[in-house]
């Protein structure tokens, strides 16, 4: 292998770096090739001839050691090192000077230069003084170096602490409780004595309903948005208590925060207080709406799930108050209003009949209240309270239409979507929502205006039924959804869309057919079929012959 040269050497081992300033060039020679500084490991890494030149060297190069002259023309040494110091405070610097400028530079070394060496130069002296710089180089290395091990070991401690903790809080909820040594360890991890008395608490904190899919940043990714949580949490939980949050090992897209409250007094406002904090403060860095419920405080580790479930419990209220509510355990609904109104049907029917938006929305605020104050927190409940209106609302549509199981008026599809529904609030959403089609079908049938629609949609039929005319493109023309267009077409013509479509198209094929230059797979295309056979089936199934049967016989 063949030796490199002493000059790459020196690149190649050289920890220390040299940059060397002075106004005479002479010196700067002498200086940098002079002198072996591979000896010392120091690699000269650049010159200058003035403050002003070195710099942006000091940027550009990075040197360990700045050797300068202290008499220069545009920028001397002491305003060099001073502005070097400022911006490089570890960097060692080494004046050079002559024997009339000795206490000039003994005063200047106090802008935190090491030392000085007088010309002319003495390489003996110069090699002494870069051996100490060079051991005060090795020391503040080490210093740093073992600083950042201590770093590195203490954010791993952090980590392994953080995961032994929430292992420990994971347990308690689960209802595994340690002993002996283990508990104490456990405990000393959130800088509690075992000997001193406290109690614990649990509060559940959950996002309202469809706030993890539409929460912006997260687009559903719950594991993230956990992690902004439970950072949010834990910083709040630390300011008046000790404790930590962790994902609810029960409920999906759900936190625990488990709470150690040290001392005898009754701190349930205070934990209020700092769950209201905390729901404000999850809104207004997350746009996030959540609601939280609060544990009944529990003496003994061993009774944490009671109080996990008190918490549980307490939450299930959201299901009539709304969302964005922080409920306490020993919260107590009234119990007024245990039957629904009489009559409360008969009126809904009537509003139906009607073209009164306002009273039906009057009529579900009404009904809202009313189931608001039967308090119950069973979701299957309020489900079969507002099924009842559904069935009721879709026996109208079918006494007036004779139809009702289509797009957004199926009855099977609003119940599908009562069955997704998180609240009370949003199940009577629902139910308005539905009872205003109905309410507005209806109106469209009895409306004078009814007739005039369904006979201008018959004439876009009439001139375009060689096209593939979609519901959607039709009921765009009266400017009416889908839905509506189909129900009110049947209930004034009889037939369906497609069925008119098709009369339509074979009453032209039996015009056409008459001229008998006219090839039938012609005919087939000019009426809208681009498979001839398919027409051919069509027309049987329309006249009860062929196509070429009723040609015979018209010509006979």
């Amino acid at each position: 292998m063949q030796a490199l040269p002493a000059k790459a050497m020196v690149i190649i081992m050289s920890e220390y770096r040299l940059l060397i300033v002075d106004d005479e060039q002479v010196t700067r020679n002498g200086l940098t090739h002079l002198f072996d500084w591979s000896k010392l490991n120091v690699e000269v890494v650049g010159e200058a001839d003035d403050g002003m030149t070195a710099l942006p060297l000091l940027d550009e190069l990075r040197p360990d050691i700045l050797f300068t002259d202290v008499k220069m023309v545009r920028m001397d040494g002491i305003e060099l090192a001073r502005q070097a110091k400022e911006k490089y405070p570890d960097l060692k610097i080494v004046f050079l000077s002559g024997y009339s400028e000795v206490e000039y530079v003994r005063s200047a070394l106090k802008v935190g230069a090491v030392d000085y060496i007088l010309k002319p130069v003495d390489y003996a002296e110069v090699e002494q003084c870069f051996q100490k710089i060079i051991k005060q180089i090795e020391s503040e290395r080490c210093t740093q170096a073992a600083i950042r091990k201590m770093e590195k070991i203490e954010d791993r401690l952090s980590v392994e602490l953080f995961t032994m903790n929430e292992h420990f809080l994971l347990s308690l909820l689960m209802g595994q409780v340690p002993t002996g040594e283990r508990l104490q360890v456990y405990l000393e991890g959130f800088d509690l004595d075992p000997e001193e008395p406290f109690s614990t608490a649990v509060v559940v904190l959950e996002p309202d309903e469809g706030e993890v899919a539409a929460c912006m940043g997260f687009q559903g990714n719950w594991p993230l948005l956990s992690v902004a949580l439970r950072n949010i949490a834990n910083e709040i939980l630390g300011e008046s208590f000790k404790g930590m949050a962790v994902d609810d090992p029960f409920v999906q897209n759900r936190l625990a925060l488990v709470i150690f409250l040290c001392g005898t007094g009754d701190l349930t406002e205070s934990i209020s207080e700092m769950c209201g904090k905390l729901k404000s403060l999850v809104k207004k860095y997350l746009y996030l709406s959540v609601s939280l419920g609060i544990g009944r405080p529990s003496p003994s580790l061993h009774s944490l799930k009671e109080s996990y479930d008190s918490a549980s419990e307490a939450l299930k209220h959201r299901l009539y108050l709304g969302g964005e509510r922080v409920i306490p355990h020993d919260f107590t609904p009234s119990a007024d209003g245990n039957d629904l109104e009489k009559g409360d049907s008969s009126r809904s029917l009537q509003l139906l009949l009607t073209e009164d938006e306002v009273a039906l929305e009057k009529w579900v605020d009404e009904l809202l209240s009313n189931l608001k104050k039967l308090r119950s927190t069973d979701i299957t409940f309020y489900r079969s309270q507002v099924s009842r209106y559904v069935f009721e609302a879709h026996r109208v549509l079918f006494e007036q239409l004779g139809e009702g199981e289509n797009g957004d008026l199926s009855q099977q599809s609003i119940l599908d979507q009562l069955f997704h529904a998180a609240t009370l609030e949003q199940m009577c959403q629902l139910l308005l929502q539905y009872c205003k089609s109905i309410q507005k079908l209806i109106g469209l049938k009895n409306s004078p205006k009814t007739a005039g629609v369904i006979r201008q949609v018959q004439k876009v039929i009439q001139e375009r039924y060689s096209e593939e005319l979609t519901v959607n493109e039709l009921a765009a023309t009266v400017y009416l959804t889908p839905t509506y267009l189909c129900l009110l077409f049947r209930q004034v013509t009889g037939m369906t869309i497609n069925h008119y479509q098709t009369v339509v198209r074979m009453e032209k094929a039996k015009e056409l057919l008459q001229d008998p230059s006219k090839k039938l797979y012609d005919i087939s295309y000019e009426v809208g079929y681009m498979n001839p056979s398919y027409f051919s089936r069509q027309f049987k199934k329309y006249t009860g012959c062929l196509p070429s049967e009723y040609r015979s016989k018209m010509a006979e």
